[in-house]
């Protein structure tokens, strides 16, 4: 008799530091057509959610630059995956600050429905998931989750969503 096994299910996919830009990086000057280059991993992320029928989470940078310019973010609106929630990384936010997000290519795809901003401070629990998200954007500093919050829901999977850059020396 076979074994069957229980196949979890998938309930986010997770992504970070999409770095979307209108000019390759030069490891990648090669590509024939940077655009379409970008686009590949981003219909992958769809075809996914597509699969699993689940919201994605992007753990910030989805651009190079805060002011990317207007042809990179109608690329990022056609392209992204729907029901994207993120938070914004260093390089969305005007000179890393995050309480000038509102002058932001970010922000405009917050603005355009193209993106859920997970707001820093605000936990969220995400329609139709059973997640609950707690947002560490870029600059914003890291804290335990209250045990009353794990007690008001513990039927729930607590997801920190943390932009942050670690860099360890040995």
């Amino acid at each position: 008799m076979p074994i069957m096994r229980e196949v979890a299910k998938v309930i986010a996919i997770l992504c970070s530091d999409l770095h979307l830009q209108a000019k390759a990086p030069v490891a990648r000057s090669a590509e024939p057509d940077w655009f379409a280059a970008m686009a590949k991993p981003l219909r992958q992320l769809r075809a996914l959610q597509s699969e699993y029928d689940c919201p994605v989470l992007c753990a910030g940078d989805v651009f190079d630059k805060w002011n990317a310019p207007p042809e990179v973010i109608n690329f990022a609106i056609k392209e992204l995956p729907a029901r994207l929630y993120a938070i914004p990384g260093q390089h969305d936010l005007p000179y890393h600050d995050y309480n000038d997000m509102k002058r932001s290519a970010y922000w405009t795809l917050v603005e355009a429905g193209a993106i859920k901003d997970l707001r820093s401070g605000v936990r969220q629990i995400i329609p139709d998931t059973g997640i609950m998200v707690t947002p560490f954007p870029w600059g914003v500093s890291l804290a335990p989750l209250p045990q009353d919050v794990l007690d008001e829901y513990p039927d729930l999977v607590h997801v920190a969503l943390i932009h942050r850059y670690v860099w360890k020396v040995d």
